[in-house]
């Protein structure tokens, strides 16, 4: 009676630990498409930005 307490026991920490792990890949998972995205957000800024100077050296010329 007691071992099936403690077997219960460790399955309810098994499943509350698994549990823990789905949510941490799952935020794990966000972050690296919000990483992405910025990256690419990043990166056409940084086309705009080329784009805008190289029009304002012509004008300027």
């Amino acid at each position: 009676n007691a071992l099936r307490a403690e077997l219960e026991t460790a399955n309810a920490r098994a499943d509350a630990a698994e549990q823990e792990l789905k949510k941490f890949q799952e935020d794990s998972s966000s972050k690296e498409i919000e990483h992405s995205n910025l990256h690419k957000k990043v990166a056409s800024l940084e086309t705009d930005l080329d784009e805008t100077e190289k029009t304002l050296k012509e004008t300027t010329e």
